[in-house]
């Protein structure tokens, strides 16, 4: 009797407070060659950026995407491989590229009437992009194709120091929390964190960066809780069905999430 009333209390306790980690298994590994490792699309195609060109390998064909004049590439968002944006923070400007990298549309906020000073930006639900606006210290849903903003929530006062976004959510980070929105401006949640210093999305799942440690968030409680089982140095990283996908500046390792 006690011995059931013992795994009754345990059952209790992991659904209230959740696990303390969770675990990965690596499932595969591969030579790359690359100054850094964008991430994965939905059809499995992979990125990366060398020599400040813009690489994408699939299963049959590869492309590339290079541009002058624009500065270093600050980020590339692949969350719609139709779409994929390419963020130029030197020159404040956003280029839009298909699936095969050629260029959909090029916006440069330099030469908007509003003009605005971007620090991030990701893509949204079409035809709209997530930015943040360092002028007003405002995160932004814009219109690319006309350039209106659709959202704009309160000025946020804390230093931003990272940024993602999926077509219905926003992330902000900041030194000590992170900041949830809808894509309807509301902000919906601040969560505390002791030093994160990236945080990346999948399906509404955040991970974060802390050193060379991840972290990934518990659905039910917002706690971040550790990843453990990673076999090698973490320089990018990336999350998608439920696949973690870690660069060391020589292999690109797969690692697949399985619950403690």
């Amino acid at each position: 009797m006690k011995y059931v009333l013992f795994l009754l209390l345990t059952f209790y306790m992991q659904a209230s407070f959740g696990q303390d980690s969770i675990y990965v298994k690596l499932v595969g590994k591969e030579k790359l060659i690359a100054d850094r490792f964008v991430g994965i699309d939905n059809l499995q195609n992979s990125y990366y950026i060398k020599s400040q060109t813009l690489y994408k390998k699939g299963q049959q064909e590869n492309y590339q995407f290079k541009t002058l004049g624009l500065g270093e590439i600050t980020s590339v968002d692949v969350i719609n491989p139709l779409k994929i944006l390419v963020f130029f923070k030197e020159t404040n400007s956003i280029i839009l590229l298909d699936n095969k990298l050629n260029e959909i549309t090029r916006i440069n906020f330099n030469h908007i009437t509003n003009f605005k000073t971007i620090s991030y930006a990701a893509t949204a639900i079409n035809p709209k992009l997530w930015i943040y606006n360092t002028d007003n210290t405002q995160l932004e849903l814009i219109d690319y194709k006309n350039l209106s903003n659709t959202i704009a929530p309160l000025p946020i006062k804390d230093e931003v120091i990272g940024l993602t976004g999926n077509y219905n959510y926003c992330w902000l980070l900041s030194p000590k929390k992170i900041i949830k929105y809808n894509r309807y401006g509301k902000m919906l949640a601040t969560t505390p964190h002791n030093g994160f210093e990236k945080i990346h999305n999948n399906n509404n799942k955040l991970i974060a960066k802390k050193e060379e440690k991840l972290y990934i968030q518990e659905v039910a409680n917002a706690r971040f809780i550790p990843i453990n089982g990673l076999e090698n140095t973490c320089k990018d990283f990336y999350f998608t069905h439920e696949n973690l996908y870690i660069y060391d500046g020589n292999f690109l390792y797969t690692y697949q999430l399985t619950p403690n």
